[in-house]
């Protein structure tokens, strides 16, 4: 359901069955993003996902005046492993983060096609825990690191434990 500044019902769209979202964005083209862990099969925006007795991560968009808009798959949904989160990027595009792996951040189009990936840090130490979208146009990431952590131009960290990061992003 989206709900507009007065508070009124803009509209209400009915998500596949078996979808469990995690997470919510809206981007700066007016549109809705979620990602979740989709059980079974769900068609959505004319796009078929997820297997019978599969659980997958997934990734679905709906536009500003509440149509379906794209439905994509991102992995699997392991137990135990991280919840793939959603932020906004500028003019519609998408931010993905909380990937296992080296690849943690994902760049996606509006139609939530990949456009680019990147490793946080050169030794995939790091995991992105929160992402934010700068008035600027600049993404904000934090996160948490275990041992080593080159985060570019060699300047390299060192956690004891565990320790947090923030990294910024230019556009």
């Amino acid at each position: 359901m989206a709900l507009g500044g007065d508070g009124a019902t803009r509209f209400t769209r009915e998500l596949p069955a078996g979808l469990a979202l995690r997470h919510l964005a809206a981007l700066t083209d007016g549109a809705v993003v979620a990602s979740g862990v989709l059980s079974g099969e769900a068609s959505f925006a004319a796009v078929l996902a997820g297997a019978p007795g599969q659980q997958r991560q997934v990734v679905l968009a709906v536009e500003p005046d509440g149509s379906p808009r794209a439905l994509v798959e991102v992995g699997d949904a392991e137990p135990g492993a991280p919840a793939v989160q959603v932020a906004p990027l500028p003019h519609g595009r998408v931010l993905l983060f909380g990937f296992a792996g080296c690849d943690r951040l994902r760049g996606l189009s509006p139609q939530l096609e990949p456009v680019w990936a990147r490793k946080l840090d050169d030794a995939c130490a790091a995991t992105a825990l929160a992402a934010a979208l700068t008035p600027g146009g600049a993404v904000v990431v934090v996160g948490a690191f275990r041992g080593r952590a080159d985060f570019g131009a060699g300047q390299v960290a060192t956690a004891v434990d565990q320790d947090g990061f923030v990294l910024g992003l230019l556009p």
